[in-house]
């Protein structure tokens, strides 16, 4: 998959695209995980919101407290079907394309 000139020679692999998706990135706010991937806007016209993991965590859920459990549950899922295996089965398949052409001394 080829994208543009810049991010390859910065040594990303676009792995996969979206348009129109919802939100990304709240996983790992709600686990307080580093994230995995980078992510970036490929074009012009993303318009984004953002709440921090601080106001999520000191306002909502002290407010709501079975929020943040049903949430992470339910993030974790999306993120388990529409990122992580998505773009782990790319990478398999890049790993698998170099080591045909790598030839090993």
């Amino acid at each position: 998959m080829k994208g543009p000139d810049d991010v390859f020679k910065q040594g990303f692999l676009i792995a996969q695209k979206k348009q129109a998706f919802g939100y990304i990135g709240d996983y790992y706010v709600l686990s307080s995980k580093r994230s995995r991937f980078h992510y970036m806007a490929l074009g012009q016209g993303v318009e984004s919101y953002a709440l921090t993991k601080q106001f999520l965590h000191q306002k909502i859920f002290k407010k709501f407290p079975g929020l943040h459990q049903d949430m992470l549950s339910g993030s974790f899922s999306r993120y388990i079907k529409e990122i992580r295996k998505p773009v782990d089965k790319k990478r398999s398949e890049v790993i698998k394309r170099i080591n045909k052409i790598i030839n090993y001394a």
